[in-house]
């Protein structure tokens, strides 16, 4: 069993770190008629879906909805996802979880994830005690 959770969080980082690194702004994990899916909503692409099978999906969604917790006032629930944007430095960014079932979760991912782009500028625009830039995650 423990070798089984450690199987399903990789697969759950490795899901995060896909649509992360892949620009999109929403990550789906649930299911539908034909089994489990996976699925990253890009603003520029057509959605991308993975299928895995229910048990996996069921797993997976648990592992996600385990790491939930309340954020910033205005935040909602969600986690802190790190990235390394470039070599050098890591980045950090806050994902939203929008919708969460038993069944089902919908991630929302700020555009952080753009920023995570090699060649991308960001002039850092933070507020008053942020730590994080908020578009692309690196610290201030």
């Amino acid at each position: 069993m423990i070798g089984e959770r450690k199987e399903i969080a990789r697969l759950g980082r490795a899901l995060l770190s896909e649509a992360v690194r892949s620009g999109s702004t929403l990550l789906e994990v649930g299911l539908d008629r034909h089994g489990g899916l996976a699925r990253a909503y890009h603003p520029a692409h057509p959605p991308f879906t993975r299928r895995v099978p229910v048990a996996v999906a069921l797993e997976v969604i648990g592992w996600l909805r385990g790491r939930l917790r309340s954020g910033e006032p205005f935040e909602g629930e969600g986690f802190y996802v790190a990235f390394r944007p470039d070599r050098e430095e890591f980045g950090q960014i806050w994902v939203t979880a929008e919708s969460v079932a038993d069944d089902l979760v919908f991630l929302t991912l700020p555009e952080a994830a753009f920023g995570a782009r090699k060649g991308s500028v960001c002039f850092h625009q933070a507020g008053e005690g942020d730590v994080f830039c908020l578009r692309c995650g690196a610290a201030l």
